[in-house]
């Protein structure tokens, strides 16, 4: 008999463990909610099995020990399938995560969704949320292969489009290094720049930048700290910007965090940082971080 194939998928704060045997779609589970189905005819001794044996090896939930075959479903007219995403993305592995991976999906998400909208945007050269978010992947593209050449080069560890919570949030990057953790915000604008202690403006306008990056900061102590059973590592947040040449910083900038101008700056802001970590800990802290469980408790 062929073995079965598990497939984990991730898109939009879901997560499911798809079951295949050859090219048949047998059903699936989500390890996240417990909800699952089968597909008509499929024997759900295999169906658990497979999935019991995926679970363990990405240490997520598994099914409950007792569960009963649900009775099979009707098909649906049109039955979703996993989208296609790089082999790093499936795993459950955050290592193998690319750079600006999440906002590339929002942007075919949206584009998906609204595809008139879409096309008479491009036509009017309007732009839109889709626009936006492609637009914001490609800064954190750039960045992503910096902070690449400095890991190997430094011997730092880098994850990017780390997703939080169940809502579809991620963090831009994420570094860990004997400097600690810093998670890095990625941001790109073509307008003025001027942080101060307390604010972060964009031609004038006042952004929530600072707030939002700080809170990414402290709920990745608190969930490293979860995962690692103790106290959390040091963790700092830092925003750096991509494709803005109009950049400056008054009355020193705020203190817990750091805003940078370019990727030039981001680097000797990082190789400045004091060692905090040996090295025997940065590898405990990082095998930890690139497990997608440590942040979606």
């Amino acid at each position: 008999m062929t073995e079965l194939q598990v497939t984990p998928w991730r898109r939009y704060g879901r997560f499911r463990l798809y079951v295949k045997r050859a090219e048949q779609d047998l059903g699936w589970y989500a390890p996240d909610t417990g909800e699952h189905h089968l597909a008509p005819h499929t024997d759900p001794g295999p169906f658990w099995t497979a999935v019991a044996a995926e679970c363990a090896r990405l240490a997520v939930p598994p099914p409950a020990t007792a569960l009963p075959a649900p009775e099979p479903e009707p098909a649906p007219e049109t039955a979703p399938e996993p989208e296609r995403e790089p082999a790093g993305d499936l795993v459950g592995d955050l290592a193998g995560n690319a750079a600006g991976s999440s906002a590339r999906a929002e942007a075919e998400r949206l584009r998906r969704l609204r595809p008139v909208r879409e096309l008479l945007a491009r036509i009017l050269r309007i732009r839109t949320d889709a626009a936006a978010f492609a637009y914001g992947a490609r800064g954190e593209e750039k960045v992503g292969r910096a902070l690449g050449r400095w890991a190997a080069r430094e011997g730092w560890h880098v994850l990017h489009s780390v997703p939080v919570g169940r809502r579809s949030a991620d963090i831009d990057h994420v570094l860990v290094g004997p400097f600690g953790v810093v998670t890095l915000n990625t941001k790109r604008t073509r307008g003025k720049v001027r942080v101060s202690g307390r604010t972060l403006r964009i031609n004038g306008y006042a952004t929530d930048y600072l707030r939002n990056s700080r809170h990414e900061g402290a709920r990745a102590a608190k969930l490293l700290a979860a995962a690692l059973g103790g106290e959390p590592p040091p963790v700092v947040a830092a925003i750096v910007f991509a494709g803005t040449g109009d950049f400056a910083v008054r009355e020193g900038g705020p203190r817990d965090m750091a805003v940078l101008g370019d990727v030039r700056a981001l680097r000797g802001w990082l190789r400045s940082r004091p060692r905090l970590l040996t090295d025997a800990q940065v590898e405990r802290v990082h095998a930890v971080a690139r497990r997608p469980g440590t942040w979606r408790p």
